[in-house]
């Protein structure tokens, strides 16, 4: 059964750039950069289209004045080989550009210097599903990979442009604010959506509320039921033994058509470390969920990006956890409330120092207020 995200977003295997904006069309999201994208496409197919039947004509007209015994003037067939070779240039740079214009045109609000994107969890599905479709195998920043198969290497994935989430909690934003080298990690994020009510809070005291809160467990069940619809696959990294098989169950469970790569656990040594990024490298999943915190799992990401030809990228901390069973996640009803955090406390005391950072954070935001007030 898809879910609500999947039925309203679900884009299938779209043939050219133009079929998924389109589809993109009506979600309500990044309107500016679906204009962006079509006028891009449209004007680059037009002067493409008129470029080759040019040079189709001055290369026959060339063919038949040759028989002819006569000349045409300046044709040069080399350059009018390159020319019609265009095409495939405007292909490349229209799929890659897609992804950079999805990006630029999510609204965003700045809280503590951090762009965090003011989309809620339908959009911010549609969004990533959109950066998926645009990849191509063999296209310029796309991985190739064997378009045969049914497994969990068949099909594109996006290799070094792939797209990281950070899913911001308070405590995330607080300690990137705090922590220049943990800002600059933050930053170097593609897309950064608000998980966690403090975040939603500190918004709506600046003057710019955001939609909705993104939960990181939530929108990882979301991207999970887009995988298993679209035949795309996952890898689940980090956490406990336990855990992260446990996740894995729970998915496979829920979505019997989900591709599942491969998992492994979150405690590994150097040369673990080696079989896990070669087992990456070799079904080059479409989906990475690392659960290992902020910034590690960050960390870990950008550190072996090259290695790493995986579509997405997203850190899920405690997600494995919570799909496993192994932490009970607060009812619906206490997070209605927007009482997760205290939920979560009352569960792992431990947590105290950890949340002494959402009171940190809301003074950094009073100040930023009072700044901006001038």
């Amino acid at each position: 059964m898809q879910s609500k995200v999947t039925e309203k977003h679900g884009f299938g295997e779209k043939e050219t750039v133009q079929e998924v904006t389109q589809a993109c069309e009506g979600t309500g999201i990044i309107q500016g950069a679906l204009s962006g994208v079509n006028e891009q496409a449209v004007g680059a197919a037009k002067e493409v289209s008129e470029g080759a039947d040019e040079v189709a004509a001055t290369e026959i007209t060339g063919e038949i004045a040759s028989e002819e015994g006569g000349e045409v003037e300046a044709f040069d067939k080399d350059a009018a080989r390159q020319e019609i070779n265009a095409e495939d240039t405007v292909k490349k740079v229209t799929a890659n550009t897609i992804e950079s214009l999805v990006m630029e045109y999510i609204p965003k609000v700045d809280i503590l210097g951090f762009p965090i994107a003011n989309v809620d969890m339908e959009e911010t599905v549609a969004a990533v599903a959109m950066a998926i479709e645009s990849g191509k195998p063999g296209e310029a920043g796309v991985v190739a990979r064997p378009e045969s198969g049914t497994g969990a290497g068949a099909g594109p994935a996006i290799g070094r442009h792939s797209m990281r989430i950070v899913t911001a909690n308070a405590e995330i934003l607080y300690h990137a604010y705090a922590d220049s080298k943990l800002g600059e990690l933050l930053h170097s994020a593609d897309l950064i959506v608000p998980d966690g009510i403090g975040v939603v809070k500190a918004a709506s005291r600046l003057g710019r509320p955001v939609k909705d809160r993104v939960a990181g467990v939530d929108l990882l069940w979301q991207l999970a039921a887009w995988a298993a619809d679209k035949g795309r696959s996952i890898y689940l990294l980090g956490a406990a033994r336990e855990s992260v098989a446990g996740a894995a169950v729970a998915l496979q469970v829920k979505y019997p058509a989900l591709k599942i790569a491969g998992m492994h656990d979150g405690y590994f040594d150097k040369a673990e470390k080696e079989r896990i990024l070669q087992e990456i490298e070799e079904k080059r999943p479409d989906f990475l969920f690392i659960a290992m915190g902020f910034p590690a799992q960050d960390r870990f990401f950008v550190e072996n990006r090259g290695r790493l030809p995986v579509g997405i990228m997203m850190g899920v901390g405690g997600a494995f956890d919570a799909l496993s069973g192994r932490v009970q996640r607060a009812p619906g009803w206490i997070q209605k409330m927007n009482l997760e955090w205290a939920y979560r406390f009352a569960q792992n005391p431990k947590r105290l120092g950890r949340i002494w950072a959402l009171p940190r954070f809301m003074m950094a935001v009073r100040r930023q207020k009072g700044r901006e007030k001038g």
